[in-house]
């Protein structure tokens, strides 16, 4: 399947629109969320939970900077070359260990969460972005498997 550049062009632009929204989210996020009411800034950034949701967003990069090479190798009609294998298997490394750390996320908030809070929301985004996370990896395995070296 073919696509014409403009495509390419317009996927490429939706994934840094999509990197833009998630760090947009990353820096607004914990000012609103409500155990934040009152504190510093300092103390609201060095949460150790809030480290390591940045932690993940930095795996969450790696893999979307994957997505992004992918379509440039597509739209230079690289697609059956080692490098796009090399990139492909990145990808589904990097979204392996995205589920993973989504999922640890989740038991912790799961068995450790204040008693007033309801973690029941969190739980199913969890759930939701691991399974989106899951997908990714196995498509890129698929397309591992799909690509015919010459």
């Amino acid at each position: 399947m073919q696509f014409s550049p403009k495509v390419h062009v317009f996927l490429q632009a939706l994934t840094l629109l999509v990197g833009f929204v998630v760090f947009v989210f990353l820096v607004a996020f914990p000012l609103t969320e409500g155990r934040a009411v009152g504190l510093s800034l300092v103390k609201i950034y060095t949460d150790p939970f809030i480290l390591y949701l940045y932690g993940a967003a930095l795996v969450f990069y790696g893999g979307l900077y994957q997505i992004f090479l992918l379509l440039d190798q597509r739209k230079r009609q690289l697609w059956a070359s080692l490098r796009t294998l090399q990139t492909l298997r990145q990808l589904q490394r990097a979204a392996l260990v995205l589920a993973v750390m989504i999922l640890s996320a989740g038991l912790y908030i799961r068995f450790f969460h204040h008693p007033d809070d309801d973690p029941a929301g969190f739980l199913g985004l969890a759930i939701i972005l691991s399974s989106v996370s899951l997908g990714v990896a196995r498509w890129a395995s698929v397309s591992k498997n799909r690509i015919a070296l010459p």
